[in-house]
């Protein structure tokens, strides 16, 4: 590429590359970078620890990452949600934000159980968790790449399915820009030497 930028056509020796693009952007969407997004934005520290509730019963999860390992218990009475987090204790009504500690999340609607345990991760964990149960595997002949996540909670996977997607775009499209501005300052750094040596 930059002997092309300069006109320098001279020989090179190969490289004997053999990697195959598509595996390499398998990688690059199971990456930490693409799926740490993917645990921020769904708040994938928190899980619940019981059958009868789900996680996407949880809205607008956020957690700071330097929680560690940690659970939650949620009581679930008419009209609000109490939760205990070690020695704190915090309660919301239904669709209100509910925060404590380094915690918040909505419980929008009462659900069909009186209380739950949720665990809190370790950030690192549920990327390493995610890493694991995502499918990403891309389909003989093509060039496309099929991403899949199996859970009983079916929102759930199709969220992390989705924003699994938009976390590669966005990451993708920033390395592309990333590629364009260094292309142009080497572009313009030669343009100047050339200008230079002419003068």
């Amino acid at each position: 590429e930059r002997r092309q930028l300069t006109g320098n056509e001279e020989p090179q020796p190969e490289l004997g590359r053999t990697a195959d693009p598509m595996l390499s952007l398998v990688e690059w969407i199971r990456s930490r970078s693409v799926l740490s997004e993917v645990v921020d934005s769904l708040g994938l520290q928190i899980a619940p620890k019981e059958r009868g509730f789900l996680a996407s019963q949880l809205s607008s999860v956020k957690v700071d990452p330097r929680v560690g390992a940690d659970s939650v218990m949620l009581e679930f009475s008419a009209d609000k949600v109490t939760a205990q987090f070690g020695s704190r204790q915090a309660t919301a009504p239904y669709g209100e934000i509910l925060r404590i500690g380094a915690i918040q999340f909505k419980v929008p609607s009462r659900p069909a159980v009186d209380h739950t345990q949720l665990a809190v991760l370790p950030r690192e964990q549920a990327i390493g968790l995610l890493q694991q149960s995502l499918l990403v595997t891309p389909r003989t002949g093509t060039d496309v790449i099929q991403i899949a996540y199996k859970s009983i909670d079916k929102r759930l996977a199709t969220a992390i399915v989705n924003h699994t997607v938009n976390s590669f775009q966005v990451l993708n499209l920033q390395s592309a820009k990333e590629k364009s501005t260094r292309r142009r300052v080497f572009l313009e750094q030669q343009f100047d030497r050339t200008d230079s040596l002419l003068n």
